[in-house]
Order: C-alpha cells, then sequence, then structure tokens
C-alpha cells in the first residue's frame, strides 16, 4: 500500500522524520533539504562528517534553483544551542546566506531519546535544548506509517550484502550460460518477469539466469518497462527478489541486478535502499552507465515519477529493439 503523506509542522517533526524516512540513523552527517519557488524539492543531500575538521560542501552550484533550504546536523555529542554567529560562518561557506532558511536543526541520539536544538526557534525564543522521548518517537512513527530506524546505515541495507557460499554457487551455474541471442530474447524477457512475481525457491541457476538476462540491455529495459506497467505492490515483491540475486551474484556479473534494484527501490520511495544499490553496482563495474544515470538521478533529488513517466513514453517495442 502507499505511504501515506508525512506532514511536517513544526522543528520536532523534522528531528524525526529524516532519521524515519532514511531508514537508519543518520550518524554524524550535514542533510541539506533545497525548495524551489513553486514549493518542489530541487536538492537532498547528505554529506558524513567523520571529524570536526571535515570541511563543508560549498553548495552554491547545486542551489542555482532553490528559493529556500533546510539544514540537518547528526552529531555524536549532546548538541548545544545553535549559536547564530557560527550559523553564518557555515551558511556563507555553504553559499546558504541569499537563500530563505526553514530551520537549520542540530540532533543527536541519546539512548532511545533524541536531544535536538533549532536555529530559528534559540533566535526566537532564546535558547532551547529539547527532547523526545522513545515513547514519542514511537507514537509519530505509528502516525506517519513509518517503521523504527536501523542503528546504521549498514544495519538497514544489509540485506543485499554478499553472501559468499552462494556467489561460489552462482558462479559455477553461470559457467553454462552463453550471451542471450536475437531469437532468444522474448523467452528470457518472459522467464525474467515470471521469476521477479514467483514465490518458487530461489536457486543458484535461477539467479544466473536472471544475471545474463539483465546484462542484455534490450531484456533489462524490456523487464522494466513491462514491471512499471504493474501495480506498485509488484515492484515490492520484484524487489525483494532481486536483493537475493544482488546478494549472491559473483562481481563480474553484479551490476545488471544491482542498478535494476537500484531502480525499483527509488520508485517505492526507499532513497537510501536505492543509493545502496547503486553503490554495489559501480563498485563492481564502475562505467556502467544506467547505474551512473541512477545515481545523478539521486543525487539531484529527480521525483520519481519523471522516470516512470519518460519509460511510459515508449513502446514495448521501442524498449525491445533499441539497445
Amino acid at each position: 500500500m502507499p505511504t501515506p503523506p508525512v506532514r511536517l509542522t513544526t522543528p520536532a517533526d523534522v528531528a524525526l522524520a529524516v532519521p524515519l524516512m532514511l531508514g537508519y540513523w543518520p550518524g554524524p552527517s550535514l542533510s541539506v533539504v533545497a525548495v524551489a519557488h513553486d514549493g518542489t524539492v530541487v536538492l537532498m543531500a547528505r554529506w558524513d562528517i567523520d571529524t570536526g575538521d571535515t570541511p563543508l560542501p560549498d553548495l552554491r552550484a547545486a542551489l542555482r534553483d532553490a528559493h529556500a533550504v533546510g539544514v540537518y546536523l547528526a552529531v555524536t555529542d549532546a548538541p548545544t544551542t545553535i549559536g547564530s554567529k557560527d550559523w553564518l560562518q557555515a551558511a556563507d561557506h555553504m553559499g546558504l546566506l541569499p537563500l530563505e532558511l526553514l530551520d537549520a536543526i542540530c540532533v543527536y541520539a541519546d539512548g532511545d531519546d533524541i536531544l535536538w536544538a533549532s536555529l530559528c526557534e534559540a533566535m526566537g525564543d532564546g535558547p532551547r535544548l529539547a527532547v523526545i522521548s522513545a515513547q514519542d518517537i514511537a507514537r509519530r512513527a505509528a502516525l506517519w506509517g513509518l517503521q523504527p530506524w536501523a542503528p546504521t546505515r549498514e544495519d538497514y541495507v544489509g540485506d543485499i550484502r554478499t553472501r559468499p557460499e552462494a556467489v561460489t554457487a552462482v558462479a559455477a551455474a553461470l559457467r553454462g550460460w552463453d550471451p542471450i541471442r536475437e531469437e532468444a530474447r522474448d523467452v528470457h524477457i518472459r522467464r525474467v518477469l515470471d521469476w521477479l512475481v514467483s514465490r518458487e525457491q530461489i536457486t543458484p541457476e535461477g539467479v544466473a539466469q536472471v544475471c545474463v538476462a539483465l546484462r542484455d540491455l534490450r531484456v533489462r529495459d524490456t523487464v522494466l518497462w513491462e514491471l512499471f506497467r504493474a501495480e506498485r505492490v509488484e515492484w515490492l515483491g520484484a524487489a525483494d527478489r532481486l536483493v537475493s540475486v544482488v546478494s549472491s551474484a559473483p562481481e563480474e556479473a553484479l551490476a545488471p541486478p544491482s542498478t535494476v534494484l537500484a531502480i525499483l527501490r527509488w520508485q517505492c520511495g526507499d532513497g537510501s535502499r536505492a543509493w545502496a544499490a547503486v553503490d554495489r553496482a559501480l563498485a563492481a563495474e564502475p562505467d556502467y552507465s544506467l547505474a551512473t544515470l541512477v545515481g545523478r538521478c539521486l543525487a539531484t533529488g529527480m521525483h520519481p515519477a519523471l522516470w516512470r513517466e519518460g519509460l511510459a513514453a515508449l513502446t514495448r517495442d521501442d524498449c525491445r529493439r533499441i539497445a
């Protein structure tokens, strides 16, 4: 079922919403959400901050179409109230001063609770450090229809971690497959689609067949075209099936299924897992062009519906014939 809209009306909502929507606690990092004049999000980006010496990013080029920004800073020590002088220096470095500031929020995970401080509230009402209890977090997550966040990104995306024993079996199965010939493409398209929506036991031979089929651009693109004509619940099921492919595929076969998984996760609204799948694809094959394209779409905050609209403008024959 579609996730209901998350409506944010207070800084406390924002302090909770970011990790809930990411799916994991972001750790020491800086996140920026940029909004255009029409209210659409034009950039959502996060930078890891490992030490106090990590330089802040210069966002002038990325924010050229933005009207307003919100900033979310996750720290490892309990935050103090955000000083306006310190904020102005940081905002000047990042190129944020010409833009309207929605808010700058500093957050810290204190056990199961959250401590947070808001720049806008500090400037309006004086210094304030607030606490959100574990009970309040659970209530708000239930209201928004979101799951509690995982402790780290590694925990959240661990479903695609390599399973060495499965990789060995799939590598052996792959040795029996040759590249797909033209007259067999339609058969492979149907086999992959049937496999992705089935509940059959996942075997090394099945994983090998999916890897070989998705390596063929015409098969891959036609499979995506067919999937996005189905209901969203089928995208979710196909993504879950592809997880087993990505976690058991050898490196030389990994990029195509991992990229298709990234697209499905993105279209289902799970940007964190989509990014993890893109990372795996590009680590295995840095020149895999579709993974590079999906990464750019994620980095620029492109709405996933635009991807589907572009695919819908093509016919099945376009995808099937044009490589």
